[in-house]
């Protein structure tokens, strides 16, 4: 059961590159402009009137 979850999970997951090239980070789309940074652990959400992403992390 877990699993079958954890593969669906992974099947989901992309890799993005960020601002430097040797940086890769992995994550989940959530809408058409939130996504979830697994590398991170951070929701991220791009918002068109500020014209950027605004980042919120996990406590852990």
């Amino acid at each position: 059961m877990a699993f079958s979850l954890l593969t669906r999970i992974m099947a989901r997951l992309r890799q993005v590159y960020v601002v430097t090239p040797v940086m890769r980070h992995y994550v989940m789309h959530i809408t058409l402009n939130c996504f979830f940074d697994v590398t991170k652990s951070a929701f991220l959400c791009y918002y068109e009137r500020y014209r950027t992403f605004l980042s919120f992390y996990e406590s852990a």
